[in-house]
């Protein structure tokens, strides 16, 4: 093999790692975009929640994590807007150990804040069946 046909497969690999970095991007950005605007919803609606999740359990104090949840939802907001900007960065800069290394830290957190949220807002349930079955 020569240096051209080296040179040849080495550009040919790196096209099909920049289009696989496209679509991890383009899939962050649109799981960014649905947890921003279910974050959202619950942070335009969270007294309703905290009412709602009250009323259900009679009175009796919500889980710490739900109220976590509940009053840390401007940063929780402020995250996402930081991984849609940086979803956003990875399209556009060619520079790719910091590209991975984006997308990995937006993985990251979205995997963080989605356990979080689903504990926050699963937990008064189960402590409402709890109470039923007790």
């Amino acid at each position: 093999m020569d240096e051209q046909e080296i040179a040849e497969r080495l550009e040919a690999v790196e096209k099909k790692s920049n289009a696989m970095y496209t679509a991890v991007a383009l899939i962050l950005l649109g799981f960014v975009i649905i947890g921003f605007i279910l974050n959202f919803s619950v942070y335009m609606n969270s007294s309703s929640f905290q009412k709602m999740f009250k009323d259900m359990l009679g009175g009796e104090p919500l889980p710490v994590i739900t109220e976590y949840y509940f009053y840390t939802k401007q940063f929780i907001m402020v995250g996402d807007l930081i991984c849609v900007i940086a979803s956003i960065f990875c399209f556009y800069k060619r520079d790719k150990p910091r590209r991975l290394l984006i997308i990995a830290g937006i993985a990251v957190y979205l995997s963080f804040k989605w356990s979080i949220s689903t504990l926050a807002m699963f937990l008064p349930l189960m402590k409402l069946i709890e109470m039923i079955g007790a």
